[in-house]
């Protein structure tokens, strides 16, 4: 079995913090992305996500979305699970994931950082490796030999 998370979709809403009131903005001119790009980012969830040892063993599945603020200096915070939970690590694992990220380029609005929430599934899927197969074998051609008189 092998582990296949998926990433979906991305979903954001951008915020400006003035003291204690946030506002949400529709446009930015330069959306916050992972070092590297979107494709990047698959790899990085691909090879950091570990699934749970009993949730594996129980073969439990599901997606989990996990919602995040790219900061205006591109540190992750308020990372925080949604939706229907699934139990068995899932969502402590996919946090862990997105917690270990590195910076991101924040957005950009009017020439200043702001914040940015982003929601992103993470897929846990167990599917079947898979078979190798064995390098076909030359067969042994039995020799029939006659014996003649």
């Amino acid at each position: 079995y092998m582990l296949t998370p998926l990433l979906l979709y991305f979903n954001f809403s951008l915020l400006a913090q003035k003291s204690d009131t946030i506002k949400e903005f529709h446009e930015v001119n330069q959306m916050a992305k992972f070092p590297g790009g979107e494709a990047q980012l698959y790899e990085f969830i691909s090879k950091n996500v570990k699934y749970p040892k009993e949730a594996f063993k129980n073969e439990i599945q599901g997606k989990i979305i996990v919602q995040f603020i790219v900061n205006k200096d591109g540190t992750i915070s308020n990372v925080e699970t949604m939706g229907k939970q699934i139990g068995w690590g899932l969502e402590e694992e996919a946090m862990r994931v997105i917690k270990s990220m590195p910076n991101w380029e924040p957005a950009v609005m009017r020439g200043a950082n702001v914040p940015v929430t982003f929601r992103l599934p993470i897929n846990f899927a167990i599917t079947d490796q898979p078979k190798k197969t064995k390098p076909k074998s030359k067969k042994k051609v039995k020799s029939r030999s006659k014996a003649y008189d």
